[in-house]
């Protein structure tokens, strides 16, 4: 395995058992058809704890990147869990405390063991989506409603992003 920096401008993860590329990154300023940037999507996994419905989001992500990224996918993992009835809406928006759900909406994660996940392609709802635009500055949050109490849920919120 080689680590190649090429002409066009891209970083690549070359497999000398196969002669070829099998990983790369970078790209002209400026990309065209003859020519692409070639982007490599990022993760990041962030604590969420149950909150009172009246205190705002559970979790408020802020993009602090300096540029749009496109929101692939959004998972949540329960570590503990809790038999209330509770669901969770994420989305991107404005505010840390505003009420977002154009990513998950209203996914009911009232489980009663723990090792659950939930995801913005199987549990979107009505008014979610697979995929969204995460402008810079803007918020990715999280808000549970239902009957639950302060702290009695507890999971990891994992994104998946790229560079716009």
């Amino acid at each position: 395995m080689d680590i190649k920096q090429k002409s066009e401008g891209t970083f690549a993860l070359y497999s000398d058992q196969e002669g070829k590329d099998i990983w790369k990154v970078g790209g002209p300023k400026t990309a065209t058809q003859a020519n692409p940037q070639y982007r490599a999507p990022y993760s990041f996994k962030v604590p969420v704890t149950t909150n009172a419905p009246t205190t705002g989001a559970a979790v408020s992500i802020q993009n602090t990147t300096g540029d749009d990224l496109l929101v692939g996918l959004i998972k949540v993992a329960v570590t503990t869990a809790q038999t209330l009835t509770i669901n969770l809406s994420i989305g991107t928006g404005a505010s840390s405390t505003t009420f977002c759900n154009n990513l998950i909406d209203a996914a009911m994660v009232h489980v009663t063991t723990t090792k659950s996940v939930f995801d913005n392609i199987t549990d979107k709802g009505t008014s979610g989506l697979s995929t969204g635009l995460w402008s810079a500055g803007s918020f990715i949050t999280g808000t549970f409603t239902g009957g639950h109490t302060a702290n009695t849920w507890v999971g990891n919120l994992y994104v998946t992003v790229e560079k716009a």
